[in-house]
């Protein structure tokens, strides 16, 4: 059977998990509509065109200001590149002025037509977190 690129973002448009594929320099060549939906909502800049953005060059610029966690994010996803490891799973805090929130990031390797990605899922864990925070209380 012969399934349309169509088909195929119409599937990663229905997850609720933010989506991005970057290929091996870092430049993003898809997102989805949650992806796209949580960066409007955050009032982002980039949603105009996304494959004008180099993910990594966001972690870096955000590491150099300060976060461990953008800075673990791309040595993460340089050690794929660099295929030290198959998968790389991050959890990270994702605070907004009103709300705590924290996030998970796996990441994957994907080879296509003769190219390398990185197919990157962010998941919210925040009820999770909050949840065993609230167990930790307890004990």
């Amino acid at each position: 059977m012969d399934y349309s690129i169509g088909l195929y973002q119409s599937i990663l448009n229905a997850l609720s998990e933010h989506i991005v594929v970057i290929d091996a320099r870092g430049r993003i060549n898809f997102v989805n509509s949650a992806w796209t939906e949580f960066a409007l909502a955050n009032f982002c800049t980039y949603t105009d065109n996304w494959q004008t953005i180099n993910y990594l060059n966001v972690c870096d610029a955000s590491a150099a200001t300060g976060e461990p966690d953008a800075a673990q994010a791309a040595d993460g996803l340089r050690s794929l590149v660099e295929k030290k490891c198959d998968r790389f799973y991050l959890e990270y805090p994702c605070h907004s002025p009103i709300e705590q929130r924290w996030f998970s990031m796996t990441a994957s390797p994907l080879e296509w037509s003769g190219e390398f990605f990185l197919v990157i899922s962010h998941q919210n864990i925040t009820q999770r977190m909050l949840a065993e925070a609230r167990v930790n209380e307890l004990s």
